[in-house]
Order: structure tokens, then sequence, then C-alpha cells
């Protein structure tokens, strides 16, 4: 109730609300996001390695939720985004779970598919050396009568009596009548001046060499060699089974690269025989490996 002759204060008129407008339907670009993380993350999951399938993991299950977050805005977009998050998700999780995606071998399958040992202890090393059960007692019944021994090629090895040598400036050929040959090459990396970046690139250029002797030559599958000397030092390299045609005959051997010294230097092991002899002449070659003293 107001009293008579009292003035009303003046009130202050309301201040206008701002308005922002909205953005308009369609137009934000989170659909397409989704899309791009759930495209993305598809193509990673069927990577190889743990640290490509964590990554697609995480990618496709951002576009799985930000898919539905923006479901409303572009439907079909945002349905394909999901779907291929959900895709990409499953193919992650069961890559990283399986430890073998696209053939990836786990450490210890590839240990035993992949490595051989050069002595012959190696149940896998059938494209080195002779690996079945009396193998050991199959090197030491080979007669080995004879010895060479180099200073300069900086190693000596047995070989059997009814077998030759010839050592020419960097190798030795050791060769029977019946057409086996054994040979030990010397060999440099470029970093020592010599004509081979590493021993990748030292394989494919003796491939070359033999391919020049035979087009048609066929090479097995290249493993991963070790062969531990007498002193316990471990020559790492690589070997693989060889077939090629020579004066009309076949021919079957081994052809090994091995580092030694750390990869400052290597050696190229070749054995090969007529077809018929391979089994021979690899059981040869395998008391002749072991008898192989470097440094000697």
């Amino acid at each position: 109730m107001s009293t008579k002759g009292e003035k009303k204060e003046p009130q202050a008129p309301s201040a206008p609300t701002a308005s922002t407008p909205a953005l308009a339907k369609g137009n934000s670009p989170a659909p397409i996001i989704a899309l791009v993380l759930g495209i993305v993350g598809l193509v990673f999951s069927f990577g190889s390695g743990k640290f490509l399938l964590v990554l697609a993991f995480l990618l496709t299950l951002a576009a799985v939720i930000l898919g539905f977050v923006v479901l409303k805005e572009k439907k079909g977009v945002a349905i394909a985004a999901i779907v291929l998050g959900i895709i990409g998700l499953l193919f992650s999780v069961t890559g990283f779970l399986r430890g073998d995606k696209k053939g990836e071998l786990k450490p210890e399958a590839a240990t035993q598919e992949n490595k051989a040992n050069i002595n012959g202890n190696n149940n896998n090393a059938q494209a080195v050396v002779p690996t079945n059960s009396n193998a050991a007692q199959t090197v030491a019944e080979i007669a080995l009568g004879k010895t060479f021994s180099d200073a300069g090629l900086g190693y000596s090895i047995n070989y059997p009596s009814d077998w030759e040598s010839q050592k020419t400036e960097a190798a030795v050929e050791f060769k029977n009548s019946s057409g086996m040959i054994f040979r030990v090459q010397n060999a440099l990396f470029k970093s020592r001046g010599g004509a081979y970046e590493n021993l990748d690139d030292a394989v494919a250029k003796l491939k070359e060499t033999i391919k020049q002797t035979d087009p048609n030559a066929k090479f097995g599958q290249e493993n991963e060699i070790s062969h531990d000397l007498v002193d316990g030092t471990s020559m790492p390299g690589k070997g693989m089974e060889v077939e090629m045609k020579a004066a009309g005959t076949t021919y079957k051997g081994v052809m090994v690269a091995l580092s030694y010294l750390k990869g400052s230097v290597f050696y190229v092991v070749e054995y090969y025989a007529p077809a018929d002899k391979y089994a021979e002449v690899t059981k040869i070659a395998a008391a002749m490996i072991q008898s192989w003293k470097v440094g000697k």
C-alpha cells in the first residue's frame, strides 16, 4: 500500500538477452571425424606389432564413441563410423591376443622355425647340416685325416684324406673325385673396404653369382644361422639350400654367410655335390664345420 504523495523509484530497464545462433544441423565436422577415425583404425588393425594394434584399438574405440554422440546429426555417417569402429576393435583385440597377426611368429616359434644351428644340434637345421637323432654319432664317424691351416686366411679346418685342397688369395676349396665341393671364402663389409653392405647384401649378391652359372637355380628358405666356435664365440649368419645345374649335372648344396668379430668380417661357407650324393656331402660338411677353428 502506497502512501499518498510517495514517489516510486524508477526501475532500470532489463538488459536484453543475447541469443547465440545454433550451428545449422549437419554442419558439425564431428560425424566426419568419427568416420575418419573408424577408417584409419580399421586399416591399422590389419597391421602387425603391438604398437599398431593398440593404436588401432584406441582409434576405433574413439570412432564408436563419437559415432554414438553424433548419431542424430548425420545418421548415415555416424552408423558407418560405428560399424567400422566395431570391426576394427574386433580385429585389433584378436590380433593383440594372438600375438601372431598376419603370420607374425611368436618369439618361441620364430626361434624354432627360423633359427638353425650350423653345428647340427638343432632339429630344424636341415638346410645346413644333418640333424637326425644320431647326428653327433654320424659326425664322429666321418674320418677327417687332413688339416688345412693358413694364418693369412685366419683359420684351420680338417677334411677327408681323399680330398684335395686348393687355396686362392681369399678362399680355400676342398673337393674329391665324386664331384663334392666344400669352400670357405673370406669377405669384408664396405665398412672395412669390402664389397658388401651387410649379410643380407652378401646373400643377395651370392645368389646373383650362382644365377650366372644357372639362371634357373633354385634357392630354399633363408634361415638364421649360428655357429659356436670352440672358444665359445658365436657367429651369427644366414644360410639356405641351393639347387643348380652345371655342365649338365644337377647339384644340390648349402650356402651360408657367417659374421665374425661383431660384423667386421664374414665368411661364406658353401658345399655342393651331385644331387644323388647330397646326403653324403652334408654329413662330411657337418664334420668339417665342427672342426673349423677361426683365429687359429
